[in-house]
């Protein structure tokens, strides 16, 4: 440094020459400063202006309007991070602002209030909007901390629940000033690169003003914006988003949405197995009812052998009717029939032991799920795709 300063006492610069000198200087520091809004404009509508000021100093500062993550007013106490710079125009030091939050709960809840009033009147929170959840999803996006709790709920849900899930996670900050672009840029990149089923966007609990991101105009719009279905999952059931609000479902927290987003496989077998049998008896039954009917018709129509032609063609065209009612009724049935067979087809867990799972089977015939349902002594069968293993358990780790 003392050099560059020899240097530069020894030196004539010119005043662009020294201009950029001073911004090489400070550009590369990173400032963090609190203080409050003062003469806040928007220029060309894209150019935003305003001054951060305390009781004795004043700072001009600058950024781009698409960068502005909430409504800005005169009076609202912030804290932004940015860099200076000497503007070569006016030669006027001012702070080019990267990210901003506002402070204080009153601020936050105004905040929150007047975009939820302006999103509301776009119609973005309307029913009409919200996508429907695939029913057996095969892929899902996860968008939360690497770090946080809300994940490992998630993944613990989703691997109880159903095996065999393709799993997308994309690590983002879930609060702080990165995070409003980061879960933006997840979401847009979800869109682009990615043919998800589902999105699980989720973090834990917290204050309004660490969920600041989730009530940002960007974020909500990003959800809005979605092509797959997007369940919300942030943090515990007072908290309500407005990133919530515009999801296509919000879960009461992070655990909910894992167990919204994918049924329980077990339960949906047993169902479905249930619906079949009784579609099965429904349909024998019906079927013997429209053979009675047919009886009933047919003796009637013995009877009116010897009555005019036009008895007999009126119990002729009712007897036609009655068998093209019960063909129609038998394909219907069919029809379902075959439709829950291919559903349970797609979730036969011997399909499953095809791609190279097994299943543990105790000796009462009861599967497995958890080292802590076996004992060491025990006998147990594991199923393969093309047979069977018995083993007798020596160790449990």
């Amino acid at each position: 440094m003392n050099n560059l300063l020899d240097l530069i006492a020894d030196s004539t610069l010119t005043v662009s020459a020294a201009v950029e000198l001073i911004n090489g200087v400070l550009t590369p520091l990173s400032l963090t400063i609190e203080g409050e809004v003062s003469s806040f404009k928007i220029s060309q509508d894209k150019f935003v202006f305003f001054d951060i000021k305390d009781e004795s100093a004043l700072l001009n500062c600058f950024m781009m309007r698409f960068n502005l993550p909430f409504k800005l007013e005169d009076g609202m106490k912030i804290k932004l991070t940015g860099y200076l710079k000497v503007r070569p125009q006016s030669g006027k030091i001012s702070l080019t602002v990267q990210a901003i939050e506002l402070v204080g709960e009153g601020m936050l809840q105004k905040a929150y209030e007047d975009l939820k009033k302006k999103l509301a009147a776009e119609g973005l929170f309307d029913e009409t909007h919200k996508k429907t959840l695939p029913f057996l999803p095969k892929s899902i996006a996860i968008i939360t901390s690497k770090s946080g709790d809300a994940l490992q709920d998630i993944l613990r849900i989703l691997k109880n629940r159903a095996g065999g899930l393709k799993l997308k996670l994309i690590p983002v900050s879930v609060q702080g000033q990165n995070a409003i672009k980061e879960i933006v840029g997840a979401l847009d990149y979800v869109n682009k690169h990615t043919a998800v089923d589902l999105v699980i966007l989720a973090r834990g609990g917290g204050s309004l003003e660490d969920l600041q991101a989730f009530n940002s105009e960007p974020v909500v719009r990003a959800v809005f914006g979605s092509k797959a279905p997007v369940i919300t999952g942030v943090g515990h059931e007072p908290d309500v988003t407005l990133a919530d609000l515009v999801a296509d479902v919000r879960a009461a927290t992070p655990t909910n949405a894992a167990e919204i987003a994918v049924p329980d496989y077990d339960q949906v077998l047993f169902d479905l197995e249930h619906t079949n049998n009784r579609l099965h008896r429904g349909i024998d039954g019906l079927i013997k009812a429209k053979f009675h009917q047919l009886d009933i018709i047919t003796h009637q129509l013995k009877q009116s052998l010897q009555a005019p032609t036009r008895g007999i063609d009126l119990l002729h065209r009712r007897m036609m009717n009655m068998l093209k009612s019960m063909q129609s009724l038998v394909w219907e049935k069919k029809s379902s029939l075959e439709s829950s067979a291919s559903s349970l087809e797609a979730i036969n867990p011997e399909n499953i032991l095809k791609r190279g799972y097994s299943i543990a089977i105790d000796s009462n015939g009861k599967i497995i799920h958890s080292v802590k349902n076996v004992a060491v002594g025990a006998n147990i069968k594991t199923k393969l795709s093309d047979g069977s293993l018995l083993s007798k358990i020596n160790n449990i780790n």
